[in-house]
């Protein structure tokens, strides 16, 4: 099957549900301390796939108490590096990336991640993340605890996949060869458990990546295979962090649980000061003052809002940290009040995470 037709209807019909505008060219030219405490081991030696032992056999009761005899054991034992690790309730990481990224008319960022369990997270991003340093690992945390997986694939079809990554050498010989305008870039990378390496699977769009290497071409037929083996209706995940949001100390207890709209600046600020909300008036009027709309909910702790979630363009949450932030005195014996810049709200279509009505407040 050709690869990049491929890839390309994937992506953008089943796996990340978008299409990229597209002008073609027609011109397109183990360990190795192996000693341990265990009583009478006197030496042990790893050698390939075997340990030898030598213990010494002490005299017991019936016989004389000074005797020894040395005895020799050969014990297989695999000493050979592990592969992917099992994942945990606790960790959970990403193995594989599958993205989609242009830049043409506007900024576009698609993006599938396959987690060590089998756990296939779909969802498109803003840039504020996706460029940030670990910002995938990020958005991970975000997607576990705020939505549910698109798709579960088979461990061992992972663990397939990442052995034959891993082995691609670091230094593989491979082409960029131009292809295409304003098609962006589809890329798929495997990251390297033990040393955080990224790498790079298969890259199309407007440059595809060529190799003549056997074990990267092997690498992209069995990526390709674990792709066509995700299927099924999913939910469109927008996921949006760090951007267009400020957090505000409330003191009192009637507020928890509101989820409003604001349609003006002066109107948040207004409900704001008539309700005891601490917002930060300067830093509020930086972010909101030419706002068409603003969103504001009031938690039931001290966590500041990290962004939002919207699900299938109906769902919008506003999300709670999930990470550590700075102590602020402010704060104390009080709760977080979220409030999220959002120019695309409609009245009537967006509810909360509870199923009620984003309401525009009067």
């Amino acid at each position: 099957m050709n690869r990049k037709r491929f890839i390309s209807g994937l992506l953008a019909a089943a796996v990340l549900m978008g299409a990229a505008a597209c002008d073609r060219n027609a011109g397109r030219d183990l360990p190795t301390d192996t000693s341990d405490d265990i009583a009478g081991v006197e030496d042990t030696a790893a050698t390939d796939g075997t340990i030898k032992v030598t213990l010494a056999e002490t005299g017991s009761a019936e016989t004389d108490a000074d005797a020894t005899d040395a005895v020799t054991v050969d014990i297989d034992i695999d000493v050979t590096t592990a592969g992917l690790p099992a994942p945990t309730a606790e960790y959970d990481p990403i193995v594989f990336m599958y993205t989609y990224t242009n830049m043409a008319w506007g900024y576009d960022s698609r993006c599938m991640l396959v987690t060590a369990g089998g756990e296939v997270y779909v969802f498109s991003d803003s840039p504020v993340v996706s460029m940030m340093h670990n910002g995938r690992d990020i958005e991970l945390e975000y997607l576990k605890e705020y939505s549910e997986p698109a798709w579960l694939l088979d461990r061992e079809d992972i663990e397939e996949l990442y052995d034959v990554c891993c082995e691609v050498a670091p230094d593989v010989e491979t082409d960029k060869v131009h292809v295409a305008y304003d098609c962006g870039e589809y890329r798929f990378t495997c990251i390297e458990q033990e040393t955080g390496r990224e790498i790079t699977v298969f890259v199309d769009g407007d440059y595809t990546m060529e190799t003549d290497d056997p074990t990267l071409k092997k690498a992209q037929e069995l990526s390709e295979k674990l792709l066509s083996s995700i299927g099924g209706p999913r939910k469109d995940i927008k996921l949006n962090l760090y951007s267009h949001c400020i957090s505000a100390p409330y003191g009192g207890t009637e507020l928890i649980g509101t989820h409003l709209v604001f349609d003006s600046f002066e109107k948040l600020t207004k409900y704001c000061e008539e309700n005891g909300i601490e917002l930060d008036a300067d830093a509020a009027r930086e972010q909101f003052e030419e706002a068409s709309y603003i969103m504001l909910q009031v938690f039931d702790t001290d966590q500041r809002l990290s962004g939002a979630l919207i699900t299938d363009d109906e769902v919008l949450q506003l999300l709670p940290s999930l990470e550590a932030f700075e102590y602020d005195p402010a704060y104390d014996g009080k709760v977080g009040v979220g409030m999220w810049r959002f120019e695309g709200f409609e009245e009537g279509r967006y509810v909360d995470e509870n199923g009620d009505p984003w309401v525009v407040a009067e």
